[in-house]
């Protein structure tokens, strides 16, 4: 049974739904990423918010500013998501944390960039982890230019041909249905974030990484200035970052905006090479004796 959610956030809304659990037991919140709406989290045969009932959890689903009923943003912005999310998430923690221990910030692609972005800042409410997936700190050349060649004061809408082109792997990798039963999260999404997400969070990401800590405080510096390590590591003795799954694509990206179909500039075609893997992946182990050696969190 879930309950239909109206929040505070500064001086606009943000909805979604709730689903109460067992006590002693985390609050999980659901944050979508860009062109999905808080069902993106129950999709009907997909639903993570009934593999977190059945394990007990209460679990909460939300639409970010802009999306569905939630107020919109005057700059719809990562920082400024979080902002809104976290007077949000305040409300909801006043509404539903009898029982629970603290928050889990479970995000899915520029979600998890915002739930990073929340863990970096101080909160009212306890944060005690965040689980985020298929968000990358880096993009193809190709996407870039593809999302520059837009407008970035309006919203475009995907059909399901063009997420599957470039939000899906190869179709043996997924149920082929699931596209179907997804397009009731699908939602517009504003340009401006698919720009931040090539431009201003690769170049936050870092900085966001490093402060990813309950207490705001800087964590432990990344390994080098321009890369933080392992993306896995724990970052701080409190909030953990549970998993960052990086992605990227390689195709050239097409939206439907209502009427007229935009397409990116000719210049903007999938990359004929495949894409190389991740530095720490083409690096040779040091051997020691006749043990090879692997540097920690590798």
């Amino acid at each position: 049974m879930t309950e239909q959610l109206a929040l505070t956030a500064g001086d606009g809304s943000v909805t979604g739904f709730l689903a109460r659990g067992e006590a002693g037991r985390p609050l999980l919140v659901c944050i979508p990423g860009g062109s999905y709406n808080a069902r993106y989290f129950d999709v009907p045969g997909h639903s993570f918010v009934r593999a977190a009932i059945e394990g007990g959890f209460s679990v909460a689903a939300l639409n970010r500013p802009g999306y569905e009923d939630s107020t919109p943003l005057s700059r719809p912005t990562f920082a400024g998501n979080a902002d809104a999310l976290v007077a949000a998430i305040d409300d909801l923690w006043s509404k539903a944390k009898d029982g629970c221990t603290g928050v889990v910030l479970v995000g899915h692609s520029m979600g998890g960039a915002i739930a990073m972005h929340i863990a970096s800042r101080p909160r009212p409410w306890p944060l005690l982890g965040i689980a985020i997936s298929a968000i990358h700190y880096d993009a193809p050349e190709a996407v870039t230019q593809a999302w520059n060649s837009m407008p970035a004061d309006i919203s475009i809408e995907f059909s399901p041909e063009q997420r599957v082109q470039f939000m899906y792997g190869p179709t043996e990798t997924y149920d082929g249905s699931v596209v179907a039963a997804a397009s009731a999260a699908s939602s517009p999404i504003p340009v401006a974030e698919l720009l931040e997400v090539v431009d201003g969070w690769i170049r936050d990401f870092p900085a966001i990484f490093r402060s990813t800590n309950s207490s705001g405080s800087p964590a432990r510096p990344a390994s080098t200035p321009s890369r933080p390590p392992s993306p896995v590591r724990r970052a701080s003795p409190r909030v953990r970052c549970l998993g960052l799954a990086t992605t990227s694509t390689t195709t050239t990206p097409v939206a439907n905006t209502g009427t007229t179909c935009w397409t990116g500039p000719e210049t903007c075609q999938p990359a004929r090479r495949p894409p190389e893997p991740h530095r720490a992946l083409r690096r040779k182990p040091r051997r020691y004796g006749s043990r090879p050696y692997l540097p920690p969190g590798r």
